[in-house]
């Protein structure tokens, strides 16, 4: 198992870019809102994700509960960026939410498992982890220890802009 945790995580560094962290933190800087989605176990990584941006001042919200994805999407406007955390990239309420505020002009920043998947397409930024299985609907035990490490990422590349502009 230690071994298993270890390869996910190798492959999860050499599935994302410099690049494409660079991109979302920009995103999520110049936005006037972050909202974040997630369902399941993915939800975790929502809560660690809006703590570490609100650590940050980043302005954000964590949508908990899913009867309240329609109002949210309705508020939603192009200057917000909203992140959609899916395992395997076709929740249906996550991609509901992903054709709405893509229509809407929102940025949308999506970490899926490294697959096809319906939300990638909807995403301007695609952040990717490694793992074996997506199936959450047998079993939704699965990790979600690259999800953990974009987040981190994610912050890290933030953190680095922030010093970058004070700087400046």
């Amino acid at each position: 198992m230690r071994e298993n945790k270890k390869q996910s995580i190798e492959k999860t560094f050499s599935l994302v870019s410099d690049n494409d962290l660079t991109r979302s933190a920009e995103e999520i800087l110049k936005a006037k809102n972050v909202f974040i989605m997630a369902r399941g176990t993915s939800k975790a990584v929502g809560h660690y994700l809006e703590h570490l941006l609100f650590s940050l001042g980043i302005h954000c919200f964590f949508i908990k509960d899913y009867n309240l994805s329609e109002s949210f999407t309705n508020l939603v406007t192009k200057d917000d960026v909203i992140i959609l955390i899916s395992l395997s990239g076709n929740t249906k309420k996550i991609i509901d939410t992903a054709r709405k505020v893509h229509m809407k002009k929102a940025k949308v920043i999506s970490l899926t498992s490294f697959q096809s998947n319906i939300l990638a397409s909807y995403a301007d930024v695609r952040l990717f982890s490694h793992t074996d299985e997506t199936d959450t609907k047998r079993d939704d035990s699965i990790s979600r220890i690259g999800f953990f490490l974009l987040v981190d990422l994610m912050i890290g590349t933030i953190k680095e802009q922030l010093s970058i502009s004070t700087k400046i």
